[in-house]
């Protein structure tokens, strides 16, 4: 079971790259913070589905970097079918 993220380590390489996104790292400090809906990715990486304090709905990729500490890999606006998917799963 994941535990509740309270903190993002960033580097240059990850702020940068989802910077390519149009996100700001801040912007991914809200949706991690703010427990979004999580998955597990096949290859051990996580995915969060949330939003942002302004009501953006992004996807996050990131690694657990000890017991609550986060890794943001990468970040994006997310699609209607993800937005979809993460909320039908709230529900149940």
């Amino acid at each position: 079971m994941p535990v509740r993220i309270i903190s993002c380590e960033w580097d240059d390489w990850n702020v940068s790259h989802i910077g390519e996104h149009s996100v700001e790292f801040l912007e991914v400090e809200e949706v991690l913070e703010n427990r979004p809906f999580l998955r597990k990715t096949k290859d051990g990486k996580h995915i969060a589905y949330g939003r942002t304090r302004s009501g953006r709905c992004l996807t996050v990729i990131f690694t657990y970097r000890g017991r609550s500490r986060a890794y943001p890999i990468t970040a994006r606006d997310s699609t209607l079918k993800e937005k979809y998917y993460a909320q039908n799963q709230k529900k149940k």
